[in-house]
C-alpha cells in the first residue's frame, strides 16, 4: 500500500467492487482505505479521489468510475500517465508517448536506501 500510488488504490478499490459508495459513505473508498493495516491520511485520499475528478476517471457527485476511469484501472500506470498514453493512441502518436510514459514512471533505486544503509541510519 505504501509503494503504490494512492490514485491506483482508489481506482482499482473502486473497479472490484470493495467500495462501492461515495467519498462520505460507511462503504466508500476513505472508509475502505482506513481499514489499512498503515492507513492512509484523509487528506491524502481526498487529494487522490480529487486528482481522479479532475482527470475525469470519477464522477463528481457519486465517485463512480467513468469509462475513462475503468480503463486507467486496467493499466498499471500511474493515473495521469494513463491518461496520456490513451489520449496519444486516440491522436496517432502513442510509440512516443508510451516511451515517454514508461519513463515517466519509472522509479529511481536512489530514493530509498538498500535494507543495511536503513539499518545504520535506524541505530
Amino acid at each position: 500500500l505504501l509503494r503504490t500510488p494512492l490514485e491506483e488504490m482508489c481506482l482499482q478499490s473502486k473497479k472490484l467492487g470493495l467500495a462501492p459508495g461515495g467519498q462520505e459513505d460507511p462503504d466508500g473508498v476513505p472508509a475502505f482505505l482506513s481499514k489499512a493495516l498503515t492507513p492512509p491520511h484523509e487528506k491524502s485520499i481526498t487529494n487522490a479521489l480529487e486528482l481522479l475528478m479532475e482527470l475525469d476517471a470519477m464522477e463528481p457527485e457519486t465517485n463512480e468510475l467513468t469509462n475513462l476511469g475503468n480503463c486507467l484501472a486496467s493499466l498499471s500506470l500511474e493515473p495521469r500517465v494513463g491518461k496520456m498514453v490513451i489520449w496519444s493512441y486516440l491522436l496517432g502518436c502513442s510509440q512516443a508517448a508510451s516511451s515517454m510514459g514508461v519513463a515517466m514512471s519509472y522509479k529511481s533505486p536512489f530514493i530509498i536506501p538498500p535494507p543495511h544503509l536503513r539499518q545504520v541510519q535506524n541505530r
